[in-house]
This record gives structure tokens, C-alpha cells and sequence, in this order.
């Protein structure tokens, strides 16, 4: 007779199986720049009332640490070395803010275009830079470490 599907089981598959790693992903780099977004507007329009290029910049800062912290614990579930993983994600995250940079640099400046734009750009252009480079470079299990964690499971 076959079982009936459990609502903890599926969630801890959701959350721990290799399978969902991409679903994950979305979830976790959706709240981050929901966050990023976020703070952008509230510097430009409600706050100190910087320019969109630095307020860019002072968002994406702030949401890079959290943005770490949510992809090793929960999408890649990495349980490796901090100072490595964390090098390597600031190296990332600097190509992910040049980028950034240059798109809310076009459209406001070159096309004259809301940042607004921008911002929904960068929804787009950073996290196809991201998931690749954290997959096969950031968060990277050993051989060894995707053995010992494949007993656990």
C-alpha cells in the first residue's frame, strides 16, 4: 500500500533534496532582492534622497551579506570552509556589482530611462551571472564532502 504523501516530508525534501536546489535558489534570491529593491526606493525616493547609481550600490552591499548567508545555508546547503566560500562569493558578488553598476548606469544615464528599469534589468541580468558560478565555483562539494552527505540523507 503505498504511503500518503507527508506535508514534512515533502517540505524537507524541498529544502534538503539536490533536486530543489534550483527552486531554492529562486525563494532565497527572490527575498534578497525584494530587500535590495526595497532599499533602493527607500533611498531614492524616501530617504536621504541619494541618486539611483549610489543607492545601487549601498543596496547591494547591505543584501550581499544576507544574500550569502541564505545561499550556503539554504540553496547549496554547503558546509565547507567560511573563508573560502566567502572569498569566493565576494569575488562574485564584485563582478555581480560592476555589472549592476553598468546596467543602472545605462538606463539612467544613456537611455534616460527610470532606475526603476535598472532595477528590474538587474532582476534579471544578476542572477543568471550568479547561479553557475556559485553551483561550480563558490559552494562546490568535494567528491568527498558529496559522499558524506549523501550517507546522511
Amino acid at each position: 500500500m503505498k504511503r500518503p504523501i507527508s506535508f514534512t516530508r515533502t517540505v524537507r525534501s524541498i529544502t534538503q533534496g539536490d533536486q530543489f536546489r534550483l527552486i531554492r535558489y529562486f525563494v532565497a534570491g527572490v527575498s534578497v532582492s525584494l530587500g535590495y529593491t526595497l532599499t533602493i526606493i527607500a533611498l531614492v525616493d524616501w530617504g536621504p534622497a541619494l541618486n539611483p547609481e549610489v543607492a545601487n550600490v549601498v543596496s547591494f552591499l547591505l543584501w550581499t551579506v544576507a544574500s550569502y548567508l541564505a545561499h550556503r545555508g539554504f540553496t547549496f546547503r554547503f558546509d565547507g570552509a567560511y573563508g573560502d566560500s566567502a572569498f569566493r562569493f565576494i569575488v562574485v558578488s564584485a563582478v555581480k556589482l560592476l555589472a549592476s553598476m553598468a546596467v543602472m548606469d545605462l538606463i539612467t544615464r544613456y537611455y534616460e530611462s527610470s532606475y526603476l528599469v535598472g532595477i528590474l534589468l538587474n532582476w534579471v541580468v544578476l542572477p543568471l551571472i550568479s547561479y553557475a558560478v556559485m553551483k561550480v565555483w563558490v559552494f562546490q562539494q568535494t567528491f568527498s564532502a558529496k559522499l558524506v552527505g549523501s550517507r546522511r540523507g
